[in-house]
């Protein structure tokens, strides 16, 4: 069997030959920063209501 495809790519490889996970990486980084984020959300949500 042949699959020919076109444009494909480029590919993220997740994982490197040292074991480390790309994605779990990120997944952690984004999540550390969830309440960071979520407080600013908060009181910029509160500095429009004061309005």
């Amino acid at each position: 069997m042949v699959l020919e495809v076109e444009n494909f790519g480029p590919l993220t490889v997740i994982i490197d030959s040292y074991g480390n996970n790309y994605y779990e990486d990120l997944r952690k980084n984004v999540r550390s920063k969830v309440p960071d984020l979520s407080k600013e959300v908060v009181d910029t949500i509160k500095s429009l209501i004061k309005i």
